[in-house]
């Protein structure tokens, strides 16, 4: 049975904390998310299962999507791990449009007020983490973020030292920043991950 008020999170590694944005935004239109890295046995599972959506944000879970969407009939969309802070609030109201379709809450102009003031604090709270790390040299490993180009375009951005790169590519997601970075920041060195 489909539990109509319970969204699926799937393809992380890690738990999507519980102060993050899509967390917020689930409960804001009276939804429970359920992470896949939280639960331990077949029963677990099979209350996971039951959702009515499945959100992920790793790219590389597309395999995963097919078999939700084709097998089971559950509905899946993607929301990317971005550090462009346009393209985040682009994805979020995304979503938060699609979730006000299935809710009987309609909380979309609350959420665009909160998309405004998140933003401030996000640009606050990196203002003030270059007041504290200054002209440190900073080193980005693709292995960490799935956008390692666009994550060094952000703190470049706002003023940090991003000296390295390793990374063997720049994907389909990241070639923008890959482009930007690659013009603006002509001393950033990037070294190939595989020795």
């Amino acid at each position: 049975t489909v539990d109509k008020k319970q969204i699926g999170i799937i393809g992380n590694d890690l738990s999507i904390p519980a102060d993050s944005d899509i967390r917020y935004i689930i409960n804001q239109f009276g939804f429970d998310m359920k992470d896949i890295t939280q639960y331990k046995d077949y029963t677990d599972y099979q209350t996971f299962a039951r959702s009515s959506l499945m959100l992920y944000t790793n790219p590389n879970v597309y395999g995963a999507k097919a078999l939700f969407e084709h097998k089971h009939n559950i509905p899946v969309k993607y929301l990317p791990e971005t550090f462009d802070m346009d393209e985040i609030e682009i994805e979020l109201r995304r979503i938060s449009h699609y979730l006000a379709t299935l809710s009987d809450k309609n909380n979309t102009d609350h959420i665009e007020d909160w998309l405004s003031s998140s933003r401030r604090s996000s640009e606050d709270s990196l203002k003030h983490a270059y007041s504290v790390v200054g002209d440190i040299p900073i080193a980005i490993d693709y292995q960490a973020v799935f956008r390692p180009f666009e994550l060094a375009k952000l703190l470049t951005m706002y003023g940090f030292n991003v000296s390295r790169i390793y990374a063997d590519f720049a994907s389909d997601e990241d070639i923008d920043a890959f482009n930007w970075v690659k013009n603006h920041v002509p001393d950033l060195e990037v070294y190939s991950a595989e020795k």
